[in-house]
């Protein structure tokens, strides 16, 4: 049993409602009614913050139009799930199996929000917290939404259940769920029906139906490494859908290039470098405002910490070591073309490039810290990347050091040695600092 005890809930500094308490029992759905925009949503990301690793659940939480509904369900499976489970069965029980290779943008919201339902089958948390789950969704929706809550309230599992909607109406949708009521008017929170010492108990149809999630046992298969590995195919697969983030980086870089190109017929070897520099250094710059945006906005931040916290972390290293490989098969040959057409040597252009691989190690982990404060400033993203210009500056030096070292008669080894040890020191602390970076954003 979950009893609930909140002082306020605040959103923006604003007290939406005071002296909240409410009753979870298992075996039951608690439902909190009231209009839109009084703030259950807000009541719910309180509440998940409250009780790390409670399942927040939202139509279309966490999906990505870029994928198709089999590679979202495989990676919910490899990424949350607790008990072993099967993708064609995952697929038949959310009624997708037809539209197995459909991407997520051309599903109805119907269909997006049985695809979700997916990180409900494979999260075994006691607690469900679950926001206006039944908007948008047809008589097969309802029943395979019924039966996943059937299955987990007969297990012993809590679940409060947000809606506009009454739990006369509900009780329609899911007759085979057990409610007690509280409803949300004039800032406060006041139960209509008395929470009741029951399980629910599944049906055989529903049994039937649900035998992969009621009968599997549990597994390892969430290990962080297999874990990790998901992440990361995860990053690959949306970054190959959607390359436009570093296409537009590249053709940035190669405008600047080719003006300079165009300006100077015969520029001097230090001001071919400065510029090659500035160049690469901006194209990144421009690209990171972008690189944790969708997944912010799509809720996946919100899920991963609910159902697997512990990779808050290892979703933003894996975020930029895919995008750091991204970055260098754009930048790397529009920075070697460019420095043939300079008519630079080529000794010079092989430690030119070695430099910005180099370079790039470092500069990619620290604006990846830099795009997640964006989401703290609340519309100042370009007075945060105005900030970020300092943090670029060592990379631009020793960049050029390491580049021009060798036509001035020195070692490049001492200059690289000391890029490679920041960029060890990037990924380090960045990681750390993501961690507590992302718990602020979800606060």
């Amino acid at each position: 049993m979950y009893n609930f005890n909140l002082e306020s809930v605040q959103a923006g500094g604003i007290e939406l409602a005071r002296d909240v308490r409410i009753q979870c029992c298992p075996g039951q759905v608690t439902l909190l009614s009231g209009p839109n925009g009084a703030g259950k949503s807000t009541l719910l990301n309180q509440l998940a913050n409250q009780y790390p690793g409670t399942l927040v659940f939202r139509p279309a939480f966490g999906l990505r139009d870029e994928l198709t509904v089999e590679q979202q369900v495989n990676l919910f499976i490899k990424i949350f799930a607790t008990v072993q489970l099967n993708t064609e069965q995952v697929l038949m029980q959310i009624g997708l199996s037809e539209w197995r290779s459909d991407l997520g943008r051309t599903l109805s919201s119907g269909q997006r929000s049985r695809l979700g339902m997916v990180v409900l089958i494979c999260k075994s948390s006691t607690l469900w917290l679950l926001d206006e789950p039944l908007n948008g969704l047809d008589h097969n929706s309802l029943s395979v939404l019924s039966g996943i809550l059937t299955v987990h309230l007969s297990q012993g599992g809590c679940v409060l259940l947000v809606s506009h909607l009454g739990v006369a109406h509900l009780k329609k949708m899911l007759p085979s769920v057990w409610f007690s009521e509280y409803i949300w008017r004039q800032a406060q929170i006041k139960a209509l029906s008395a929470p009741v010492d029951t399980v629910a108990s599944t049906s055989d149809s529903t049994q039937q139906f649900f035998y992969a999630v009621s009968a599997s046992q549990p597994f390892a298969s969430n290990s962080k490494s297999s874990s990790w590995l998901a992440l990361l195919q995860r990053e690959f697969i949306l970054m190959n859908a959607s390359k436009t983030t570093f296409m537009w980086s590249g053709l940035f870089l190669l405008m600047i290039l080719s003006f300079f190109g165009l300006a100077l017929l015969k520029p001097t070897q230090q001001t071919s470098l400065a510029v090659i520099w500035v160049g690469v250094l901006l194209a990144v710059l421009l690209s990171a405002k972008d690189w944790f945006s969708e997944d912010y906005q799509t809720g996946w931040f919100r899920l991963l910490f609910a159902a697997r916290p512990e990779l808050i972390a290892t979703s933003w290293l894996v975020k930029i070591v895919a995008t750091l490989i991204s970055l260098l098969f754009v930048i790397v040959p529009i920075v070697f073309l460019a420095s043939i057409l300079l008519n630079l040597s080529l000794p010079l252009i092989g430690a030119i490039l070695i430099a910005i691989i180099s370079g790039l190690l470092l500069a990619v982990p620290l604006l990846g810290l830099v795009s997640l404060m964006v989401f703290m400033t609340r519309g100042g993203a370009v007075l945060v990347y105005i900030l970020a210009l300092p943090l670029l500056v060592p990379t631009l030096i020793f960049g050029l050091e390491a580049s021009q070292a060798q036509t001035l008669g020195r070692s490049p080894m001492a200059v690289l040695m000391l890029l490679w040890a920041l960029s060890v020191a990037a990924f380090m602390l960045g990681t750390w600092v993501s961690n507590k970076l992302m718990m602020l954003i979800l606060d």
